[in-house]
């Protein structure tokens, strides 16, 4: 079993690692954050959803692989405090 096998559509995985997408298709993640896999590519990357609902894939190797981690709820959060922001921005730009 590698760390990767953790790493399985519809779990939620915190990044250990900045990521800054270097090709269209990839997705920029910083380390703390939670994203959501989406699908896995191949045995090094993975396609994920992050908390401000951009899509793309990333190195699994970037990911903390612990099956224990739910972080759905800190996923919610961020994605729920992202909205809140973008909405304040489009009001004040009135």
């Amino acid at each position: 079993m590698t760390v990767h096998d953790n790493l399985v559509p519809d779990t939620y995985h915190k990044v250990l690692y900045n990521f800054r997408a270097q090709m269209d298709g990839d997705v920029t993640v910083a380390d703390g954050e939670v994203v959501l896999i989406r699908a896995k590519k191949n045995a090094d990357w993975v396609e994920v959803e992050t908390c401000q609902g951009e899509r793309g894939i990333m190195p699994g190797n970037h990911l903390e692989p612990s099956p224990e981690f739910d972080g759905k709820a800190v996923f919610e959060i961020e994605r729920l405090l992202s909205y809140k922001n973008k909405e304040a921005e489009e009001i004040a730009s009135r």
